[in-house]
């Protein structure tokens, strides 16, 4: 069963789903009608809205593991809560955000878990006379976790959570060349990165961030993995030349 439905509400808000379901793991790679799915069918539900620099979202998550053999069971992510805010420039420039996220998952055979994240920020570009540009960044990162251990576990339930400061600095010195109706950029670039060590206590279960893939969308960045549940603590220097 494959469907798939969208509603524009008003101006702000929209909603849809997306339904992926076989009826057993084999299905799709005995009778491909569908093209190649890969390892998993999933099936979501979700509002979301827009204003201005704001948006917020409310999703469901439904997954199927295609993969033959025998298989933990899949979570069940109902809700995910999510708030995105970016201000207007301050005097000085500067911009504050808002990153606010809940999120309840759910399994059969292991632990589940809800958090709550609430990420503050302020950024500050500049842009010198020489023509480089350099941005200061300051971010407070809070997260909640209430861990519901499975049955076999040695782990006691409870509460455990982090607060995680980080401070960056980074400083690009593009230079631009025009031919015809193309342009090349070619742009050094360095960056620091200071924030404490030991920032990812055992007791927060890693689900949103187990899939670490660096390229060069990500390299570069003061943070390099993905979702929350896990951060890169730490302190670095980053440099490199980007061109395009």
């Amino acid at each position: 069963l494959f469907a798939r439905g969208r509603l524009e509400l008003d101006d702000t808000w929209r909603t849809g789903f997306d339904v992926e379901r076989a009826s057993d793991r084999s299905y799709l790679r005995r009778f491909n009608f569908f093209g190649s799915r890969g390892n998993s069918l999933e099936s979501k539900a979700y509002i979301e809205g827009f204003r201005g620099r704001n948006y917020a979202a409310a999703k469901m998550f439904l997954s199927q593991d295609l993969r033959s053999g025998q298989r933990p069971n899949e979570p069940k992510i109902a809700p995910l809560l999510d708030f995105n805010h970016l201000g207007t420039p301050t005097r000085f420039g500067g911009r504050f955000s808002v990153d606010a996220n809940a999120r309840s998952l759910y399994r059969q055979d292991a632990a589940d878990s809800q958090r709550v994240s609430l990420k503050l920020g302020y950024s500050l570009p500049y842009t010198w006379d020489p023509g480089f540009v350099t941005t200061l960044r300051a971010t407070l990162q809070n997260d909640l976790y209430y861990v519901n251990q499975a049955a076999d576990s040695l782990e006691d339930d409870g509460f455990t959570g982090r607060i995680f400061p980080q401070l960056s600095v980074d400083w690009r010195f593009p230079f631009v060349r025009r031919t015809g109706a193309s342009q090349q950029i070619m742009e050094p670039v360095a960056a620091l990165v200071i924030s404490p060590n030991g920032s990812n206590p055992g007791a927060i279960p890693i689900e949103d961030s187990v899939v670490v893939e660096i390229d060069d969308t990500s390299i570069l960045s003061a943070d390099r993995f993905p979702g929350i549940d896990r951060v890169e603590s730490g302190q670095k220097v980053i440099y490199g030349l980007k061109f395009g």
